[in-house]
């Protein structure tokens, strides 16, 4: 319902750069760059042969299937990262450019400890991004 989306806007989302590993649904493993994350999701871009791995039917499609991925994200801490494992649903796509889309993808299930690991990691982009205002 209503309330949801303007919760979901609330969830503070990071600028990151990491590589995920997206698990599509036969085990194939295509490493990703993200460019934000948040508790409820996050943000990568890719190019259309990325999508078109995810999606063979085509961009269009992609937009409007809400494929189920598996994330695998070795999240860096300061001196160890931890692995998260998330069960999330592709529930954006946008074009950027010719060869260059935008897909947003939103955490349904983290697995195990994950959820604790994924708030520690949001908690230090948070005062990275505030530490770096101040500079």
């Amino acid at each position: 319902g209503i309330p949801d989306n303007k919760e979901r806007r609330i969830a503070p989302r990071y600028e990151d750069k990491i590589q995920v590993d997206l698990v599509l649904p036969d085990e194939t493993i295509l490493p990703v760059e993200i460019c934000s994350i948040s508790n409820r999701g996050l943000q990568l871009t890719c190019d259309g042969w990325l999508a078109d791995e995810i999606e063979p039917q085509g961009i269009q499609q992609l937009a409007m299937s809400r494929k189920k991925l598996k994330i695998s994200a070795n999240l860096p801490f300061e001196n160890i990262s931890k692995n998260i494992i998330v069960h999330s649903t592709v529930v954006a796509v946008r074009r950027l450019a010719q060869d260059q889309f935008l897909i947003g993808l939103e955490f349904e299930k983290i697995e195990g400890e994950g959820e604790e690991i994924l708030e520690a990691y949001l908690e230090q982009l948070r005062l990275d991004a505030s530490s770096s205002t101040l500079n």
